[in-house]
């Protein structure tokens, strides 16, 4: 049976998630389910009384060419190990794609394996690419200006001045950033602010401390200075950045 996702679904969800997805996510899937779940917003199969597959869904606003266009975000796609290989997540898939279209013009998701997709109609249309710095190339930078006191608004402000430098990208409001540092907390990761001697917000950096370094999720920078700063005062004493 195939059918919307409910609130009281949210526990079997996220042990789902959990067996199919890295280990490292599951400090955000559990903030998610916890905190930005709502009913409606997975579609799920069902099979011997169990929740098997799933597929979750957003609307985001996407930002074209200076347009605003509210777009459909998929995440979370999932089919539990026993039941793979049935045609399950195809036919789940199918439904969601019809739901998807009959309400916005675009759909987007983000794939570790982009190929499985493409029988779907996806088609690539951005990559992200991993870079590592070492610390010795930031020695002659300062970290001074830079502290860990963030605001949702700054951060929503230095996100937007950074953005417009594209043709294309998620508009995001201060509820976005409200819950970003809300999961940072949560998950003991850092959100670090680079302000100039006039207080003026220039950058911020998202990352993690690991045991060899650390690993930048996202960082906003106004100038390369900026992006060093945020750099410098993030690695600490760590030997790498990834």
């Amino acid at each position: 049976m195939i059918r919307y996702a409910r609130i009281k679904d949210c526990e079997e969800l996220l042990q789902l998630c959990i067996t199919s997805f890295a280990i490292k996510e599951k400090p955000y899937l559990e903030y998610y389910f916890k905190h930005l779940f709502e009913d409606g917003s997975a579609l799920i199969s069902e099979l011997d009384n169990k929740l098997i597959s799933q597929i979750h869904m957003q609307s985001h606003v996407l930002k074209l060419k200076g347009k605003r266009l509210e777009v459909s975000y998929l995440s979370g796609i999932a089919t539990h190990y026993d039941y793979r290989k049935r045609g399950i997540m195809r036919d789940l898939m199918e439904m969601v794609i019809e739901d998807c279209a009959n309400n916005h013009l675009l759909t987007f998701m983000e794939a570790s394996n982009p190929r499985l997709f493409e029988r779907y109609g996806f088609e690539v249309v951005s990559q992200r690419k991993r870079y590592t710095i070492y610390a010795k190339e930031l020695i002659k930078y300062s970290n001074q200006g830079v502290s860990e006191e963030v605001d949702a608004k700054e951060l929503v402000d230095m996100y937007r001045r950074f953005a417009k430098r594209f043709d294309c990208y998620y508009d995001r409001d201060e509820e976005y950033y409200r819950h970003l540092i809300a999961f940072a907390n949560y998950k003991g990761s850092h959100i670090c602010v680079f302000k100039d001697h006039d207080g003026n917000a220039k950058g911020y950096a998202f990352y993690d401390e690991l045991d060899d370094g650390i690993e930048v999720k996202e960082i906003i920078y106004e100038d390369t200075k900026t992006l060093c700063r945020l750099l410098k005062y993030a690695i600490g004493y760590n030997p790498f950045i990834g």
